[in-house]
């Protein structure tokens, strides 16, 4: 384990490393744009499963971007992976997600753009015996920022030593009154020898949302659910749910 956290440390450290490096050279033009959000979501839903047992979480995040397309940042969350009614031996202790990204968003045809991304799941302070910590490496393909594709692939997914493979469709269409946008999204997960059986864990998700800003405040009404599976799997945090969230963001 450590040596994949040492491979994805390098990986980070080569792409900030190009993105100061270009810095350099253009620090007179202020190439960088700093950035930092604050949310309060009523349930933190990640690929149609809820991550706080259907409870409050905050979260916050503080981006970099650079002109070049260059960017990373960190963003967290509360967490929590087990129900109330878990026995203190089985406890995992994970309360804080945090995300540590770096990527490249490019243009390569009239209204379409490419990013690829490189994140570093960590959740401190977990028990002994409970290190969720990976790596995921997310490719994404948008067009008009309409439409965005996205896969993304683990060899480390969730600290099992399985690999991971996500594929996603989402969607933003600004309604023509109120403000309103509509979003929607749907994904598959797989997860090689997830089951008992040894056999791979698949699941499908997909939700619908609706979003409205006002200045660097936005609101958003969201319902998300899963199939059969998922709910087998994850049981009552992959229902259906619906969950609101209010979000600030404001350049730094």
């Amino acid at each position: 384990m450590l040596n994949k956290a040492l491979l994805a440390s390098a990986l980070t450290l080569c792409l900030v490393g190009n993105v100061l490096a270009q810095d350099e050279e253009s620090e007179a033009t202020g190439s960088w744009e700093v950035s930092a959000d604050l949310a309060l979501t009523s349930d933190y839903v990640f690929r149609g499963v809820s991550q706080s047992q259907e409870d409050p979480a905050l979260q916050a995040g503080l981006n970099f971007d650079h002109e070049t397309g260059f960017y990373m940042g960190l963003w967290g969350s509360s967490v929590d992976f087990t129900p109330d009614d878990t026995l203190a031996i089985d406890e995992d202790g994970a309360n804080v997600e945090i995300d540590a990204f770096v990527g490249y968003g490019f243009d390569f045809a009239e209204d379409w753009s490419g990013d690829v991304q490189l994140v570093r799941y960590f959740y401190p302070g977990s028990n002994a015996g409970y290190d969720y910590d990976y790596n995921e490496l997310i490719g994404a393909v948008s067009y008009k920022e309409y439409v965005t594709a996205t896969i993304g692939y683990s060899n480390d997914v969730f600290n099992t030593e399985e690999n991971g493979v996500y594929v996603g469709l989402s969607g933003s269409y600004e309604l023509p009154w109120g403000g309103l946008s509509l979003t929607g999204e749907v994904g598959t997960y797989d997860i090689a020898n997830g089951n008992d059986d040894g056999s791979d864990f698949t699941y499908s998700h997909w939700g619908l949302g609706l979003s409205r800003s006002w200045g660097p405040v936005t609101t958003s009404l969201n319902w998300a659910d899963t199939d059969n599976d998922g709910e087998n799997y994850y049981g009552t945090i992959a229902d259906s749910r619906v969950y609101f969230t209010i979000e600030m963001s404001t350049g730094l």
